[in-house]
């Protein structure tokens, strides 16, 4: 399950994304837009986004936010059904997955 904090919108600045991933000891955060006073899921995006899109090109890192370089395929299960979908998914080749 995703903790919380690791949730931002966005607009979230790269260098950001990093700190939190550090500070929470995750390799991802997911990207959620506001819609009707709901965070909806959108994306998500890893630190191997990071290396691969920004630091191994030698790019500004202060020139990119979050929602440039997200992965859009993110899939929603229901909290009660993760674990079994964790598994199922895992099986299919590490398809990130959300339970919001």
């Amino acid at each position: 399950m995703q903790p919380r904090s690791s949730v931002r919108d966005r607009e979230t600045s790269i260098p950001e994304a990093a700190q939190l991933m550090r500070r929470y000891h995750v390799g991802d955060l997911v990207v959620v837009d506001e819609i009707d006073g709901k965070r909806v899921p959108v994306g998500i995006v890893t630190d191997r986004d990071i290396v691969i899109e920004i630091i191994s090109q030698s790019l500004d890192i202060n020139e990119f936010k979050v929602g440039d370089i997200m992965s859009l395929q993110l899939i929603s299960v229901q909290e009660r059904k993760v674990y079994l979908k964790q598994f199922a998914y895992a099986r299919q080749g590490n398809t990130p997955y959300s339970d919001y």
